[in-house]
């Protein structure tokens, strides 16, 4: 378990590493550009000096001591230049200074989130790591492995045991009450759904029958006007007035003419 947590810990360095490498490649080069420059400045200054120091020790080029004209002239030179850097030397210190917060800060806010993710990984140990710190122990050591097993088979003999117990039991009074009721409410059930399927049949079968008394009297209707119709034609044939240019006409003729007239069929004359 303490292993799973210092892996994690790992992965999170190596996080907290590429969020903050930039920032800090480029703070260093920042830093390391002003360092040079300083030395730089430093190391020519220092020069200088010790070339008029030489000269006032007759170490120098003249090869004579005291201070002659040759060494305040080096001197001077040396000032010169000890004024003309010093400004921007005090701006270089105060620049590396700044670079150096800089990096202190992100070193500390880098080991900052690092305590706090390290202890929380150790506060919210959840059920995988302890299931395989558990796992890991019992590849090691058998009698984790058993005892393991053991908890396991009894925690699923708790949970079975109802309903083995169930199984194997005879029935109870319970038992039979509790059969007795479901068997009540099914008949219940069963009894409603039978009245509701013969009330629709009902409904239906009475629909039918209505629509069929509809239609027989619409079709008894349809054939007395038929045959009253039929009889007016054939009483006008009968006494002459049936065509005013043919009193003779033949009964086929008639029929055509009710046939065209009243849009009948042959089984549908009566």
């Amino acid at each position: 378990m303490v292993e799973n947590v210092h892996k994690k810990v790992q992965l999170n360095d190596s996080l907290l590493n590429i969020e903050n490498s930039q920032f800090l490649t480029a703070t260093r080069a920042e830093r390391d550009r002003l360092v040079a420059r300083k030395t730089a400045l430093e190391d020519t200054l220092y020069q200088l000096r010790q070339s008029y120091v030489q000269e006032a020790d007759g170490t120098g080029g003249s090869f004579s001591r005291g201070i002659e004209n040759l060494t305040k002239m080096k001197m001077n030179v040396f000032n010169a230049a000890r004024a003309q850097a010093e400004p921007e030397l005090i701006s270089l210190t105060a620049s590396i200074a700044a670079q150096d917060s800089l990096l202190a800060s992100a070193r500390n806010t880098h080991e900052a989130k690092r305590t706090d993710y390290e202890k929380s990984a150790l506060a919210n140990i959840g059920f995988l790591e302890r299931n395989k710190a558990l796992s890991d122990l019992a590849s090691e050591e058998s009698s984790v492995f058993w005892a393991s097993l053991m908890i396991s088979l009894l925690i699923i003999l708790i949970e079975v045991g109802p309903i083995l117990a169930k199984l194997i039991m005879p029935l109870g009074p319970y038992d039979i009450a509790l059969a007795k009721e479901e068997l009540t409410l099914m008949s219940a059930s069963e009894n409603e759904m039978r009245k509701d399927k013969e009330l629709t049949t009902e409904k239906k079968r009475n629909f039918y029958r209505r629509q069929k008394e509809v239609s027989e009297e619409l079709t008894e209707k349809m054939s007395a006007l038929q045959k009253k119709h039929i009889d007016e034609e054939l009483d006008k044939w009968e006494r002459g007035e049936w065509s005013p240019k043919d009193h003779r006409s033949s009964m086929d003729e008639v029929m055509r003419k009710i046939r065209e007239r009243y849009h009948f069929k042959d089984d549908s004359l009566l």
